[in-house]
């Protein structure tokens, strides 16, 4: 489940969060700047309309537009879930195919993307 975090304190930008690779994930945006990381890519930009992703807190209240950080992942990755005594703790997982893809496409054409 890929979910969404607000802006918290100081920082504008919304996060999402989750395991991409058993989701359906639609994202579109008016502009969007992508930064390179130490694990694959951040997507940075005004967010228009999310399908495929929830709310972290209250997610029967809807996702508003705005600015949101989408992490594209390249390699293994850890993310904090709860287990079964509901206590939070990190777990590995991989990059979809898609994301892969994507990364391997960036890679090649970094001068194209990434200013």
């Amino acid at each position: 489940m890929i979910k969404y975090l607000d802006p918290y304190n100081n920082d504008p930008y919304g996060k999402l969060k989750g395991d991409k690779s058993d989701v359906y994930l639609k994202i579109e945006f008016d502009e969007a700047k992508l930064y390179e990381v130490d694990n694959g890519y951040v997507l940075a930009g005004n967010i228009t309309n999310y399908v495929g992703a929830v709310r972290a807190y209250k997610p029967e209240e809807p996702i508003k537009p705005g600015l949101c950080a989408i992490p594209i992942y390249d390699r293994e990755f850890e993310l904090w879930n709860k287990n079964k005594d509901g206590k939070n703790v990190l777990s590995k997982h991989l990059p979809s195919l898609f994301e892969k893809n994507l990364t391997s496409h960036l890679k090649s054409k970094k001068r194209k993307y990434i200013r």
